[in-house]
């Protein structure tokens, strides 16, 4: 508790409070903040990263309405992502739940998707269903300093309440790993798309995911690069 904003359980006027704690920013150290095109964990997470959607839906997610189109319902956002690269941050409900976006970035636009309540364990996002397209949703939008826009998907799953946005606001400019939102209690994920052929992931995290191993990553640690 030492790493949290408020130490003193007893502050917390409920679970939810509690389960959405802020975590002290020294705690979380933003991966060469000062550097751009350096792209950092969204959330303390279980990370899959992938270079398209077919890789996603060969090694990861088995739903086959997995689409950018059915996930964003966004046909020209998902026209202007397409082909583009997946990283797939999934919180467990022990994780630190707030999120922050993995770039600096203006935010567009902030979409909110009504939807279902699957659970994002791996027992279902590798079976047929689909959990991602039909789960409560919200996108995000964001212009990066490139130019090009990316979107952020915070997706609510089992038990969670409601997806709260804090500092993701439109026209707001955000730093890269500045808190976007939390999730009340329950499992979530959060879905970062970028466009084709702007993002190269650390090849550690490529290997493992083409394994579909999952790995355990801090929000602020670095995922990847732009390619500039």
């Amino acid at each position: 508790m030492e790493d949290y904003v408020v130490s003193d359980v007893n502050e917390y006027k409920n679970f939810n409070e509690f389960f959405t704690r802020a975590i002290l920013p020294s705690k979380r150290p933003i991966a060469e903040a000062d550097d751009h095109n350096i792209l950092v964990a969204a959330a303390d997470s279980r990370l899959n990263v992938f270079n398209s959607v077919d890789a996603a839906t060969t090694f990861w997610i088995k739903g086959k309405e997995f689409t950018l189109s059915n996930l964003l319902q966004d046909d020209a956002l998902a026209e202007e992502l397409e082909g583009g690269s997946l990283a797939i941050f999934r919180l467990a409900p022990q994780d630190y739940h707030r999120y922050h976006t993995p770039a600096k970035g203006t935010v567009q636009s902030i979409k909110p998707i009504v939807g279902t309540y699957y659970t994002v364990n791996p027992c279902t996002v590798n079976q047929d269903l689909n959990v991602f397209t039909d789960n409560h949703r919200s996108v995000i939008t964001l212009k990066s300093h490139h130019g090009f826009s990316f979107a952020i998907v915070s997706i609510g799953a089992l038990l969670v309440g409601s997806i709260v946005h804090t500092h993701a606001e439109e026209e707001k400019d955000l730093e890269k790993g500045q808190e976007m939102g939390y999730f009340q209690y329950g499992g979530s994920t959060v879905i970062a798309v970028f466009p084709k052929d702007t993002v190269a992931w650390d090849e550690d995290l490529v290997a493992n995911s083409e394994k579909s191993i999952e790995t355990v990553v801090t929000m602020g640690e670095r995922i990847g690069t732009f390619i500039s």
